[in-house]
């Protein structure tokens, strides 16, 4: 593997220098160097998250946060749309009720039309 290779693999790696600012290895090699040493003999291995990686907890808390607001109005609504329902069907019932109770006064009165027809008729 050449210089040039070895640069690209780092770039499209992300591979960072462990100094602590997380400076990009290939930028550094992009400067004219055309040497590497790498220093094989530490024996723990760094670990760096990216800013995505450290607000990850921060934004699934998030996601999770609005996706339980969002259940909550979709139950509200469907809460509402179910009283509404059954609004509609009681003013319905009510309906029926009222035209029964219509119907059977009709009656009552023909019957007692018809009563005072039949005594009249008797006199």
């Amino acid at each position: 593997m050449n210089i040039q290779e070895l640069k690209k693999l780092m770039a499209d790696s992300g591979d960072v220098g462990a100094g602590g600012a997380g400076f990009p290895s290939s930028i550094k090699l992009s400067e004219g160097a055309d040497t590497l040493i790498i220093n094989a003999y530490e024996t723990h291995v760094f670990e760096y998250e990216t800013e995505y990686e450290k607000e990850l907890p921060r934004i699934r808390k998030k996601k999770e946060k609005e996706l339980k607001i969002a259940e909550e109005k979709a139950k509200e609504n469907q809460k509402r749309e179910l009283k509404e329902e059954q609004k509609k069907e009681q003013i319905e019932d009510l309906k029926e009720e009222q035209i029964e109770e219509q119907q059977i006064e009709e009656q009552q009165i023909e019957e007692q039309r018809e009563e005072i027809v039949l005594r009249a008729a008797e006199e």
